[in-house]
């Protein structure tokens, strides 16, 4: 038990850790904050959509799209040609 929960804690930690990594940003501030706040979608502190955007289509559900992402095989999801 003691081995599981310290490989849980290093893997944790470590993730934690690569993502505070300079290639994922940080928060806005001086003028590029002023300039995100000049956005006509820029409301309440946050980016708006100008129209509504369904998280999944209507009649389709978390658990339809993860069994059809793990067990469904879609044909043509390679290119048949390099152009």
């Amino acid at each position: 038990m003691i081995i599981v929960c310290s490989a849980l804690l290093i893997c944790v930690l470590a993730i934690f850790f690569y993502m505070r990594r300079a290639e994922f940003g940080k928060a806005p501030s001086g003028e590029c904050l002023e300039f995100i706040k000049q956005s006509p979608n820029f409301k309440n502190g946050k980016f708006q959509n100008v129209h509504y955007t369904p998280m999944m289509t209507e009649g389709y559900s978390m658990v339809n799209a993860t069994y059809d992402f793990l067990l469904k095989k879609f044909p043509r999801q390679k290119p048949t040609d390099s152009q």
